[in-house]
């Protein structure tokens, strides 16, 4: 054979390397899963598709604060965030919460004190029994096994609209309710299973807990952003994270587990998929994924979120007696929640406001100065017209990331927790699943992304043979 016809030597692209555990996906609960192995004495490579650690944990600077893309909120109840504070040695400062909240009505801006909204009493008494009756319905609802609770076939057949509109007689109680029922997976009620709300609750310790401040998920930030957290880890971890690197392929028909990537082939005797079910479900598997599973990754959607900050330079809205909360349950409201968002010093003044569900969806495709003029008219009708003029304005469209496609984790739809949530969490042969989204206490916060990444290392550290 001469030269010219003999094929080249195939060349192994400079990344390639062999692992006791490939971990697929550099997000928190990914680094976290890669961390705890490296400490345990496993050899470890971290395949991020991205072209930065973190997923949907990302700081940002807006106006000079410092804000966070994702995820941003916890929790003192939440304890294996809280440890990986205490032991980073992160602090964390109170929501601001000072002051009164406003709730918009028709167009108008209403001042009221505490955590009810200025509502008519029957509203706000059914509003008080409804929280209660689904705190005791959750409460029958397994969070290691949905699919088993007592009434699951028929809390799995209707969706939290559908409930809404069968159990609530008040209109001020059935649009408050619809906004923080929906709101607390960036999702619309008629999107949403009853079943899967259902547990949320109960992984969150209450539904009021959902949408709270003071004793809820909302009531602390972390000082510097949660992005120091995916920094610190990614930074113990140093080149065995990988960038850039979206793993296209899944080969578990030989000896060990062959993951193919953009920066090339890591073998591996044990995988774990951090990554949401959606994303995990686009990359190729050898042998294929059992039916349940790859049915399960097409039927777990992400919610639709953008995230708008918008930077002055006070919190002007705090010399006026508010605390930066804003509530509009409006139907075709732009932003839906708007938040104080400064830093621990109130200088400079953010506000945070969310396009998510119907608006994200009307919004979203509009050109970006457009939706930038409607966001800050929205913040000027809780807050005033000095709203209208921020020095610096910043969004993130999570259902826009490439690698991500939406947030703030999935929404299952009705159906899907009884007939396929078993294969939620199993393992497939070497392939463990980590990400919130496989979470049991605290689903779809940081929290649960830390918890579900360690459940995803014991169950590979049991195998003797890594």
């Amino acid at each position: 054979m001469s030269h010219e016809t003999m094929a080249p030597a195939a060349e192994i692209p400079p990344d390639s390397q062999t692992v006791d555990v490939a971990v697929v996906g550099g997000g928190l609960s990914g680094l976290f899963a890669a961390r705890t192995l490296l400490r345990a004495g496993k050899s470890v490579a971290v395949l991020e598709a991205g072209d930065r650690p973190g997923g949907r944990v990302q700081n940002a600077v807006v106006g000079g604060a410092v804000c966070e893309l994702g995820g941003e909120w916890v929790s003192p109840a939440q304890g294996h965030i809280q440890a990986l504070l205490a032991e980073l040695g992160v602090a964390t400062f109170d929501t601001y919460a000072t002051g009164q909240s406003t709730f918009v009505s028709a167009g108008k801006a209403i001042r009221f004190e505490g955590p009810t909204p200025p509502l008519p009493m029957e509203a706000l008494l059914e509003i008080g029994a409804t929280i209660l009756q689904l705190n005791l319905m959750a409460a029958e609802v397994p969070l290691a096994a949905p699919w088993t609770a007592p009434q699951a076939a028929a809390w799995d057949a209707q969706t939290v609209a559908t409930w809404i509109d069968e159990n609530i007689l008040t209109d001020g109680a059935r649009t408050l309710l619809s906004l923080f029922m929906g709101g607390a997976l960036c999702a619309s009620p008629r999107d949403v299973s009853l079943l899967h709300y259902l547990f949320l609750v109960h992984s969150t310790g209450g539904a009021e807990k959902l949408g709270s401040i003071k004793d809820g998920v909302l009531e602390c930030r972390i000082e510097g952003g949660s992005g120091v957290l995916v920094e610190r880890l990614a930074a113990e971890l140093g080149e065995r994270v990988l960038l850039n690197a979206p793993v296209r392929l899944i080969d578990q028909s030989g000896p060990r587990v062959e993951l193919s990537s953009d920066r090339g082939i890591v073998s591996a005797s044990r995988v774990i998929v951090a990554v949401p079910p959606h994303m995990a479900g686009r990359i190729t598997y050898d042998p294929p994924l059992p039916t349940a599973r790859d049915q399960l990754t097409q039927r777990a959607p992400m919610g639709w979120p953008i995230k708008c900050f918008a930077a002055y330079p006070t919190a002007f809205w705090r010399d006026e007696g508010l605390n930066g909360l804003a509530i509009n349950p409006t139907p075709g409201s732009v932003v839906e929640g708007v938040f104080d968002n400064s830093p621990p010093s109130g200088t400079p003044g953010a506000l945070y406001g969310l396009m998510e569900a119907d608006s994200a969806r009307e919004w979203g495709p509009r050109p970006a100065a457009e939706r930038k003029a409607a966001v800050l008219a929205a913040f000027a009708a809780c807050f005033g017209p000095q709203a209208l003029t921020p020095t610096d304005y910043l969004e993130q469209d999570w259902a826009a990331a490439p690698w991500i496609r939406g947030g703030a984790s999935i929404a299952f739809a009705p159906g899907v927790w009884t007939a396929y949530g078993p294969a939620l969490r199993a393992p497939v042969d070497r392939i463990h699943w980590a990400a919130t989204e496989t979470a049991i206490a605290n689903w779809g916060s940081m929290d649960g992304a830390i918890s579900a990444a360690e459940r995803a290392v014991h169950e590979v550290l049991e195998d003797k043979a890594v």
